[in-house]
């Protein structure tokens, strides 16, 4: 038996300098916002408990993916009034400069088979906050920044610590 890892695209890479290219697309300054990225449905994804953990960081949430539901433009504009951008279904050339300018990726599933946009960001040097579950800690690895309980106080926290902390970017 071997080991063949998952390929990531060539086109995440960390870029330098490169907030121009993304200020009209992305109201927030360099690493003054979390992303969040990929399906929001399943409970399991926890993304109400990224947009309150965001709330109390008081850090804004660029979110990656499909149109919002009535129920999470609610949450949104509840807990984040004027504090979040989503972008609908970008090619990877842009998820990557938004990598590229995020505080992080907060990836705050419970459960996932691999976690693709978890190596995206790091190949791209953002830093990564993920639950320490399910294949999640295997594959953010030494590079992760891990919550055990689905709180919003505990990952705030780790939130604050990469404020605090800028040396977790790779």
């Amino acid at each position: 038996i071997e080991v063949i890892y998952n390929g990531i695209s060539s086109e995440f890479y960390s870029i330098e300098n490169c907030r121009n290219k993304i200020k009209k697309i992305i109201p927030f300054e360099k690493m003054e916002y979390a992303v969040y990225v990929g399906n929001r449905t399943p409970k399991y994804k926890n993304f109400e408990l990224a947009v309150k953990s965001c709330s109390i960081s008081k850090i804004p949430l660029v979110i990656v993916g499909t149109n919002f539901t009535k129920k999470e433009l609610n949450l949104l504009n509840h807990y984040l009034k004027n504090k979040f951008k989503l972008i609908l279904n970008p090619e990877n050339e842009l998820i990557n400069l938004i990598y590229n300018n995020a505080l992080c990726l907060l990836y705050p599933s419970a459960y996932e088979g691999f976690g693709l946009p978890v190596v995206e960001a790091q190949k791209a040097g953002c830093a990564v906050i993920c639950s320490n579950s399910s294949s999640l800690s295997e594959v953010a690895g030494d590079g992760g920044v891990f919550f055990n309980d689905f709180n919003k106080n505990e990952i705030s926290g780790k939130i604050n610590l990469l404020i605090l902390n800028n040396n977790f970017r790779i």
